[in-house]
């Protein structure tokens, strides 16, 4: 099993650890600490929290006990997702027009805008008299 180790820059590959122990100990190496900038932050942001007097800096507006805030519990109570909305569906005659409407469209090749297919379909009149 080859290792790959970064070391200066230069690239070594190892068939295994003590190969890259014995490689490490023999030669003078000069390391140079890397880290990235959320390491930096990580780090930066543990020290001022040892730094701290005690008091929690992420909630200092926290409620003193959670359990006995009503207006907390509502909250998780209710949840945060939208509201059910009713269902509509068309009705078999309506589904029946617009297919029409479609086709009529697929054979002269002139789409019907739907504003206008809304407005005609509430204008029309069934064969019965009714709308």
């Amino acid at each position: 099993m080859l290792q790959k180790s970064i070391i200066n820059y230069v690239y070594l590959f190892v068939d295994d650890v003590a190969s890259l122990e014995k490689h490490l100990t023999a030669g003078n190496h000069n390391f140079t600490k890397i880290s990235s900038t959320l390491d930096k932050v990580r780090f930066s942001y543990t020290e001022k929290l040892k730094a701290s007097t005690g008091r929690s800096p992420i909630a200092p507006n926290e409620p003193k006990n959670l359990a006995n805030n009503t207006t907390v519990l509502n909250v998780f109570r209710r949840g945060w997702a939208l509201p059910n909305r009713k269902i509509t569906r068309f009705f078999y005659k309506q589904e029946l027009y617009i297919y029409n409407i479609f086709k009529k469209g697929e054979k002269s090749g002139v789409k019907s805008s739907p504003e206008n297919t809304l407005k005609e379909m509430r204008q029309q009149i069934d064969p019965t008299g009714r709308k």
